[in-house]
């Protein structure tokens, strides 16, 4: 990905949204450090919120499943391999 800031500001809080592809994906990074994941899809073979999770070597704390289309949990068991004390939600009815 290009356009990446170095690092993140400790006292800011970031909305990263991914997409579109098949889906979309928005990551949230709340201070100082915690960060929560909403839907996934797939990029080049990977949940596209790994992206950012590699790139600042974070640890996803929260994942949120708006509905079980494919077109939103894609990528959803990637992240939870990759960040295995994250809690998962589903607000789909």
């Amino acid at each position: 990905m290009t356009g990446l800031p170095g690092q993140l500001g400790p006292e800011r809080l970031y909305v990263f949204v991914l997409g579109p592809g098949f889906g979309e994906c928005v990551a949230l990074r709340i201070p100082p450090d915690h960060w929560l994941v909403v839907d996934s899809f797939k990029c080049a073979s990977k949940p596209a919120a790994q992206f950012l999770t590699q790139r600042y070597g974070v640890m996803v704390h929260n994942i949120v499943l708006t509905h079980p289309h494919a077109d939103h949990y894609n990528g959803i068991l990637e992240l939870l391999q990759d960040n295995p004390t994250a809690s998962i939600g589903c607000v789909h009815p």
